[in-house]
């Protein structure tokens, strides 16, 4: 491999002046040779680490000087040699880790990371994981990374990251040719082109079908690499790849779950202290703490029959409320974030209420066991709340009738004076757009 050349190219093509034959000339190195992909690698993380390094507010920059009698190409060769002893150095006195992507655009985005996720961010070394949404990392080798939530993501450098979880497709220019994209079951090189990655936790797999052009696949124990091309598919196991020779076809990015779903049947009602039931519309289901006075504290229950579950083969179970908007009191008038206490009835003398019932005869949470609570911004009406807990499970089991009653009640109090506080409300089975409460059991496989 002529290195000199090599350089000129690299220096051309960061430069901008290469021109169209070179470019073929330098892609065709970059293909064909593993080490000079190696050191085009590391002269990109150089790049990127120099210029993090000379955009510190702590570095005195000083005029420029000219090299004599060395050439531009044996100045970055000096460089290159050097950068595995110098960069730490440089990025210990800057204060700052390199930088090696952004994070270009979100659509409806929502995270648990430890690297900043506002649009536009710059990220160094770091894991991401992206909830909901959407998210366009774009590295600066300029590879760019399109994100489907939920997915988890280690960015390593500016021509490698590790995608522990969830699916991505991948474009990758002629500057990131050679892009690695690590899965837990081996990793994929690109050779110039587009491909999806999906890694399938639950499955032990790595999926990766190629859009267009061609990359290689390669297993930890370092088999032959496999290489895929336009409209090709294949998986990576631990200790295999599978090759698909079909198109790509349409591939489910979740594991289907065996789910039973019950409702309670027009079963659930909501009580209010004042006994004024012109106040409780039968398609919600109210909740209020209980203001000094206590004529407008509002509670709701609900029941299931789950005689038709075998709780042996459940592996766990959800709760799910929707929350609407009630259209009583303010929402300003209630603290930042709200909590709604769940309990399970254990006074069975009370198991047998119906609706028409009144607040004093009906369950109260004295009659059951705290199960736990849901937490509500006071700036959101509506939504889907979901309570998953072992406590839920443990309680069902332990239900001798097989039908189970739970009860809601505001535990934080509203922001004092005489304006009302926001009623909190979810949709009973009388809603006429949404769900009612729903039991949702998730079985063993």
């Amino acid at each position: 491999m002529d290195e000199k050349r090599l350089f000129q190219l690299f220096n051309a093509k960061s430069d901008g002046t290469i021109d169209p034959e070179a470019h073929d000339e330098l892609q065709k190195i970059l293909k064909e040779s593993a080490a000079a992909r190696e050191l085009w690698f590391l002269h990109q993380d150089v790049d990127a680490g120099l210029a993090s390094f000379a955009e510190s507010p702590t570095i005195e920059k000083p005029a420029p000087k000219s090299i004599p009698f060395r050439s531009k190409w044996f100045a970055l060769s000096v460089a290159v040699a050097a950068i595995a002893v110098v960069a730490p150095w440089f990025f210990m006195s800057s204060g700052k880790p390199p930088v090696y992507a952004e994070l270009a655009s979100v659509e409806n985005a929502a995270w648990e990371s430890s690297l900043p996720t506002e649009p536009g961010s710059q990220l160094t070394e770091g894991t991401m994981k992206l909830t909901e949404g959407i998210a366009v990392i774009r590295f600066r080798s300029g590879a760019e990374m399109m994100l489907e939530a939920p997915a988890r993501l280690q960015i390593i450098s500016s021509m490698k990251a590790h995608l522990l979880s969830g699916a991505a497709i991948i474009n990758v220019p002629d500057s990131a040719i050679g892009f690695i994209v690590e899965t837990p079951q081996g990793h994929v090189v690109d050779h110039g082109t587009s491909f999806a990655v999906n890694v399938k936790d639950h499955k032990n797999r790595s999926d990766i079908e190629v859009i267009e052009g061609e990359v290689s696949l390669h297993t930890p124990q370092g088999n032959d690499a496999v290489r895929l091309y336009t409209d090709q598919g294949a998986s990576i196991l631990s200790d295999e790849i599978l090759v698909r020779n079909e198109p790509i076809e349409e591939v489910s990015t979740a594991e289907p779950e065996k789910t039973i779903r019950l409702g309670t049947n027009g079963r659930s009602y909501s009580v209010i202290s004042s006994n004024q039931q012109k106040r409780l519309p039968p398609e919600l289901l109210m909740v209020k703490r209980r203001k000094p006075d206590g004529n407008f504290e509002r509670r709701s229950f609900f029941a299931f029959d789950i005689s038709e579950v075998d709780l042996e083969k459940v592996s766990s179970v959800r709760l799910r409320l929707i929350q609407v908007p009630s259209g009583f009191g303010y929402a300003t008038r209630l603290p930042l974030i709200s909590r709604i206490g769940i309990y399970g009835l254990t006074n069975m003398t009370k198991a047998d209420w119906q609706p028409g019932i009144t607040w004093q005869e009906g369950p109260a949470p004295e009659d059951g066991i705290k199960l736990g609570d849901i937490e509500i911004p006071r700036s959101e009406q509506s939504g889907s709340r979901v309570f998953q807990s072992d406590s839920l499970l443990n309680f069902l089991k332990m239900n001798q009738s097989k039908t189970v009653t739970f009860i809601l009640e505001r535990e934080t109090a509203d922001i004092k004076g005489n304006v009302p506080s926001l009623v909190h409300a979810f949709a009973s089975d009388f809603h006429p757009e949404a769900v009612g409460p729903t039991l949702e059991f998730t079985l063993k496989n």
